[in-house]
């Protein structure tokens, strides 16, 4: 399963669990929307690129993987923008209204400990946006495993 269709999978078990639990083969019907998502994220994003070139080669490089990213991340949000359903009614979100979903993480994304090495990382000119990019991807994951260890029984 690629990573639309584990986004998506993740999303309808927390705010579609009636859905979710209706469906026979959780794991081939999330490979399949993942396989859709991807074709879809690669055909809009194309469509977006080609109206975008001539103004493209004209930008200096930077500018140039700005403006990629950004088609990139607009191409997905129409694609999963079909699978990411609005909450059910009756889902569980009146059990998380009074618990922060991530307490390790502040409302920018970073830790809330000061002096965690992200923070120095954030500061260093010397670290490259796909570095840091990274280095908190793999922050956010191993907290995330940490809490599910504590709250699995």
């Amino acid at each position: 399963m690629n990573n639309y269709g584990q986004r998506v999978m993740d999303h309808w078990k927390t705010w579609l669990p009636n859905r979710y639990d209706q469906i026979e083969d959780p794991i081939s019907f999330f490979t399949s929307v993942g396989e859709q998502v991807e074709e879809q994220v690669l055909q809009v994003s194309g469509a977006m690129e080609a109206e975008q070139r001539e103004a493209m080669e004209t930008m200096d490089y930077l500018a140039r993987v700005g403006r990629g990213n950004a088609i990139q991340k607009s191409a997905e949000e129409i694609a999963l923008s079909e699978f990411l359903l609005e909450p059910e009614a009756q889902t569980r979100e009146s059990e998380y209204q009074d618990e922060e979903p991530y307490p390790f993480m502040d409302e920018t994304g970073m830790p809330t400990d000061p002096s965690h090495p992200l923070w120095a990382m954030a500061e260093d000119d010397s670290v490259s946006l796909a570095q840091f990019r990274q280095a908190c991807q793999e922050w956010f994951e191993a907290e995330k495993a940490k809490m599910s260890k504590s709250t699995t029984p």
